[in-house]
C-alpha cells in the first residue's frame, strides 16, 4: 500500500509496479468522491487459454465494480418509476 510518510507526503514511487499506481490512483479517485467505482484486474498473457484474472484489491475489484454498478442501476430504476 503506497500511504503518506510521517511529513504528511507521498514518498518516491520507486519500486512501486504500474499496477499497483493505477489501483493507486483508482482508490485516490473514489476517496475523493471523483469516481463512484472502478475496478483494476490482473490477467497475465496465457488468460487468452482460460480467462484465468486477479484483482488488484479488494476496493477494486471486479466483484467490488459490479456490486456498486448494481446498486446504482436499482436507485436509477428506482427513482424513474415515481
Amino acid at each position: 500500500m503506497y500511504i503518506r510518510n510521517a511529513k504528511g507526503e507521498f514518498p518516491a514511487i520507486d519500486g512501486v509496479s504500474y499496477m499497483d499506481r493505477f489501483d493507486i490512483l483508482c482508490r485516490r479517485l473514489m476517496q475523493k468522491n471523483l469516481y463512484t467505482a472502478a475496478s483494476v484486474i490482473k490477467s497475465p498473457r496465457s488468460a487468452i487459454e482460460n480467462g484465468e484474472y486477479s484483482a488488484a484489491s479488494r476496493e477494486t475489484s471486479i466483484k467490488a465494480f459490479l456490486a456498486s454498478l448494481a446498486s446504482h442501476a436499482e436507485t436509477i430504476a428506482a427513482i424513474q418509476e415515481d
